[in-house]
């Protein structure tokens, strides 16, 4: 009897030793299994907009292109020495006010360079006037443009993209009706009750999306013109100011004197003086450059052309000096030949600058960050959760399950639409939802339906 019962408590201890030794095994197993699973990282999809930075060296200090192009150049009107110099650089002058005094000699030469410069001064004026007249018909085009462009703006719901998809949609209707009342009768599944209302729903996201594509590229265009439109403007001045000054030559040629007095042909600035008391000048020879009083102080940064397009016009700009943030406005953007990048102009606020510019030569270095925001969209992710085949795009959603004794996250691939992509996130569509957990990265490729760990 007695060995009996031993057997038995031998036999029971056999048995939980190899439940034990099984229990731990498959414990190990799962460890292993989980172990060797992809670990991915996740984020929720959210409404918002796509943000691109952009980060340039800028400088501060009077706008050089409209230095450039306002400025005026003083030359000699005859051969002679510079007996004296009135004005110093940055000096505030009044037009006619004197500037230099070159003291010459009268003689054949003289005169027949006197003859010269009035027939340059003529062939000049002409070519201003040819000059002026060019850019008033530019700008009287561009405005009949600006005005084509806003009526297309206006009229864009009548556009044919437009109202092909309204088209779509009311027939959409109709089917999301006439199912409606085949759902109630049993006649048709919900799965194609339901499907008829998604593509109802897409179709007005799609018009939607397209009303905002069509209003942004005309607003873009209509900018674009509205700041070449500027641009003539300020061509059509620089022409005026050339035009006076070749009218201020013709005045001082009306005497032939061994000693002449050059005038400031402007109310402005002396930006630049080429020549000291003394020294030797010829005809035309460029003494000094004068500049109106009313340059501007601007910000100024360069960027490349992808860049430029994302750079709007009257849209602030953030700028860094001595470790603190300021704000500008961007007044326009020029195309500079000589790099094939753009010139970003901002407004900035005197106040902030009255301390920093000593003259028109002084530039400060500044940091700018531009930032720029694109659309609305219902549903962004990052882009490395984007996976592309060809040419379709999907998704990788995650699904938490979980029991008594363990938790799964099971993955779901979700064929995508990239409605617009951004530089660090893009807009998608599809059969997703607001607050979806998808998938931005895995140690891993993944498949539909694949177990994976979570972060």
């Amino acid at each position: 009897m007695e060995t009996e019962n031993q057997l038995k408590r031998k036999i029971i201890k056999w048995g939980i030793g190899f439940l034990g030794v099984m229990l731990v095994m498959t414990i190990a197993s799962k460890t292993i299994y989980t172990f060797l699973l992809p670990v991915v990282s996740t984020e929720r999809i959210k409404p918002g907009k796509l943000e691109t930075k952009i980060s340039s060296e800028g400088k501060i200090g009077y706008d050089k292109l409209t230095i450039d192009a306002r400025k005026v150049e003083v030359k000699a009107t005859k051969e002679g020495e510079i007996a004296e110099c009135y004005v110093t650089e940055n000096q505030l002058v009044n037009a006619g006010q004197p500037l230099i005094k070159i003291k010459g000699k009268v003689d054949e030469k003289a005169l027949k360079s006197e003859e010269q410069t009035r027939k340059e001064v003529s062939i000049n004026q002409e070519s201003y006037e040819r000059e002026k007249e060019e850019n008033k018909e530019k700008q009287s085009q561009i405005r009949t443009k600006i005005a084509d462009k806003k009526k297309e703006l206006a009229d864009v719901n009548n556009s044919y993209e437009i109202i092909s998809l309204q088209s779509q949609i009311e027939a959409k209707e109709e089917t999301v009706k006439a199912n409606e009342d085949l759902f109630k009768a049993g006649a048709i599944s919900e799965n194609d009750y339901n499907k008829a209302k998604e593509e109802l729903k897409l179709l007005n996201e799609q018009k939607n999306n397209q009303i905002k594509s069509l209003t942004e590229k005309y607003e873009t265009e209509i900018g674009d013109l509205e700041d070449r439109l500027k641009d003539l403007e300020s061509q059509i001045k620089s022409t005026d100011e050339k035009m006076a000054l070749q009218e201020t030559r013709l005045m001082t040629l009306e005497t032939v004197d061994s000693e002449e007095v050059i005038t400031s042909p402007i109310n402005g600035v002396v930006y630049e003086i080429n020549v000291a008391q003394g020294a030797s000048a010829l005809m035309n020879d460029k003494l000094m450059v004068i500049v109106p009083a009313d340059i501007p102080i601007t910000l100024s940064f360069n960027v490349n052309s992808t860049q430029a397009d994302k750079i709007e016009v009257e849209k602030e700009v953030k700028w860094k000096y001595k470790e603190l943030f300021k704000s500008a406005i961007v007044m326009k953007k020029n195309y500079d030949e000589k790099t094939g990048d753009t010139i970003v102009t901002c407004e900035v606020d005197e106040e902030l600058t009255k301390d920093m510019i000593e003259d028109y030569k002084t530039y400060k270095n500044v940091t700018v960050e531009a930032t720029h925001s694109s659309g609305n969209y219902d549903f962004i992710v990052s882009n490395s959760a984007i996976i592309k085949e060809g040419v379709s795009s999907f998704i990788y959603t995650i699904e938490e399950q979980e029991n008594l004794f363990e938790k799964k996250y099971i993955v779901h691939k979700v064929m995508v639409t990239v409605e617009k992509e951004g530089d660090f996130m893009s807009a998608i569509s599809g059969t997703i939802h607001e607050n979806d957990t998808i998938i931005k990265t895995s140690t891993k490729p993944l498949s539909d339906e694949a177990e994976v760990n979570k972060e």
